[in-house]
């Protein structure tokens, strides 16, 4: 629902209106910052974030110009520029011109990957680098021990899957699998989730070891765990 509001807000008046998607943004970022920032530009006609039912930043957003020279000025010059300390991806909203919804909306939910048994060192800027040689990342973060990165398409997504199991990032054995976390949080409406330990998938929430697949409504929480 949160996605179809925001692609209303951002198409209305469209005959006059370029939107372009803004991805990976800081889940801190608010819609003034972000259109400041686009501003660069040219004249921002509206932004967009788009939100979790609770409220929370989904760490993208729509964006919209008056012109296509503008819209095409912000991809060319705003894409990998920095905001609120995170580099922006900007591309044109293909969603704007198919009418199909644009990328940063759920059709995302499916190209997120689960990257377990991280070192501690490791970055969200170093995930994405790395990763980024499977494809184009629209996102990457990192928690304590696990990260999750969200390319632009499923097919990457299945190909990072293929290729970066198993391997070996910052000389710890990473695993890589679908977010499968993220589709059962979004389908019961449960919390943040777990996180995977060492090899782990990830939980019902908290700290968890656990099960990575299964009824998340069968899952119960265990906290205070020795590290």
């Amino acid at each position: 629902f949160s996605f179809i509001l925001s692609r209303a807000m951002a198409d209305s008046d469209s005959g006059s209106k370029v939107v372009v998607y803004a991805g990976n943004l800081s889940y801190h970022t608010e819609e003034a910052a972000l259109s400041e920032h686009m501003r660069q530009a040219g004249e921002v006609l509206n932004v967009s974030i788009f939100q979790t039912p609770d409220g929370r930043s989904k760490g993208c957003a729509l964006v919209s110009y008056g012109s296509m020279a503008e819209a095409d000025r912000a991809v060319a010059e705003l894409h990998d520029s920095v905001l609120d300390g995170r580099q922006v991806l900007v591309r044109h909203d293909e969603g704007a011109k198919s009418g199909k919804g644009g990328k940063g909306g759920p059709r995302h939910q499916s190209c997120r990957v689960y990257v377990g048994n991280l070192g501690f060192d490791v970055t969200w800027q170093s995930l994405k680098d790395h990763f980024a040689t499977c494809g184009t990342v629209v996102r990457a973060d990192v928690m304590k021990g696990y990260g999750i990165v969200e390319f632009e398409t499923q097919d990457m997504a299945s190909g990072a899957i293929e290729a970066m199991n198993d391997s070996d990032f910052f000389g710890r054995t990473i695993h890589v699998r679908e977010d499968r976390a993220n589709s059962e949080r979004n389908s019961y409406g449960g919390g943040k989730g777990g996180k995977g330990g060492k090899g782990g998938g990830g939980g019902g929430g908290g700290k968890g070891r656990g099960a990575t697949s299964g009824d998340p409504m069968c899952k119960v929480f265990v906290s205070n765990l020795s590290w």
